[in-house]
């Protein structure tokens, strides 16, 4: 294998490496604002806030709403 082709599949492998864990950043940090949505959903439903409501403030679907509201607690 010549030096240059070599190099080029390092280079290849590291890029790869780096989408990889910007992937995993992404992802963990969607998760992350995913968690703190459904936190801030159980909040105000023990306020009593109507599921609209919650749903235009938080900019969630009503849908992730209701299923917030019938998990047990």
């Amino acid at each position: 294998m010549s030096r240059d082709k070599r190099e080029r599949e390092l280079y290849n492998m590291r890029e790869k490496s780096f989408y990889d864990k910007v992937s995993a950043l992404s992802t963990a940090r969607e998760e992350g604002e995913l968690n703190k949505a459904k936190i801030a959903i159980r909040n105000m439903l023990k306020k009593g806030m109507p599921k609209d409501l919650i749903a235009e403030l938080l900019e969630v679907d009503e849908k992730l709403v209701e299923e917030i509201k019938n998990q047990p607690i």
